[in-house]
């Protein structure tokens, strides 16, 4: 089993007590399939014990039967991510409000070193907790964050100036997590256990301070000039001016593509239009130079 060893009789011993694998609640049975679990038995030599095809009970068992089963967290069918709603207040008023739904796909390094994938969709239905700042800092920025599972999304607005009169734009979205997270099965071991993706380079959904920004279309930003990127659809947010609005939106600033979007099919109706023209056109020339007398040759 172990081709090459150095010490040919030396006996190795491994053991690891503070794990928190398979969690189940009481009365049921634990049930793996999608995903190999792998465990890190020993930091120091890196012993990985690998379990695979688990299904197991290990407590109020009946009749030699298992229990209802429990399903890995892979083993689930992810949810969507829905259109969020999420508000920040500032001395008891509405202060900022965002609207959008919101899918992450990071990509992380196993503890065999393989790439994997984490996909986290910012599932509104779920419990969440929420909280920001509408003008934090000497620059006035406006955030505000989402926590959900041990993954935690944080959004950041600049604005172009400090006077009355500025503009607003998504600067920078950063996403903390902790590698334990069920999203991140067999993450590579870090020391503090948290690890962090972000686009802090992004000049996204812009407006003035006078308008909120809207935009139904996808838009995708990528996380660390990795494969990994987040994407968001369904887009109303301002960060700044709501309370002046009794906490509702003001008057939105449509994106390009919303935009274009009703001129479309007028301009795919005009060609069409056209094309149609140019058909019965051609046909009543070629039917007039068919309908010419011909005449025999003496």
């Amino acid at each position: 089993m172990f081709p090459n060893a150095k010490d040919v009789n030396k006996v190795y011993k491994f053991s690891q007590t503070a794990l928190a694998e398979m969690s189940t609640p009481l009365n049921h049975s634990y049930l793996c399939n999608t995903v190999e679990t792998d465990v890190l038995v020993n930091v120091t030599s890196n012993v990985i014990l690998r379990i695979t095809g688990v299904k197991l009970q290990a407590f109020d068992v009946m009749n030699r039967t298992y229990s209802k089963s429990q399903k890995c967290f892979s083993d689930q069918e992810l949810p969507t991510a829905n259109v969020g709603n999420w508000t920040v207040k500032s001395n008891n008023s509405v202060c900022s409000m965002y609207m959008f739904s919101a899918t992450a796909n990071i990509t992380y390094m196993t503890l065999l070193g393989k790439t994997a994938t984490a996909r986290i969709p910012l599932d509104n239905s779920t419990k969440t907790k929420v909280d920001g700042d509408c003008h934090f800092g000497s620059d006035g920025i406006s955030f505000f964050w989402v926590k959900m599972e041990e993954v935690t999304f944080n959004f950041f607005f600049n604005r172009t100036n400090t006077g009355s009169k500025f503009n607003y734009y998504l600067f920078n979205v950063h996403i903390s997590y902790n590698t334990n997270s069920k999203y991140f099965p067999n993450h590579a071991y870090l020391d503090d256990g948290n690890d962090v993706v972000s686009n802090s380079s992004l000049r996204l959904f812009e407006s003035d301070q006078d308008h909120s920004y809207k935009c139904s279309a996808q838009t995708t930003i990528m996380l660390n000039k990795t494969a990994g990127h987040v994407t968001f659809k369904d887009v109303q947010v301002q960060p700044f001016g709501i309370e002046k609005n009794n906490g509702v939106f003001s008057a939105a600033d449509d994106c390009n593509v919303d935009d274009l979007s009703p001129i479309v099919p007028i301009i795919v109706g005009a060609v069409l239009a056209g094309l149609i023209v140019i058909v019965v056109v051609a046909y009543f020339i070629g039917r007039k130079r068919s309908r010419k007398p011909e005449y025999e040759t003496i």
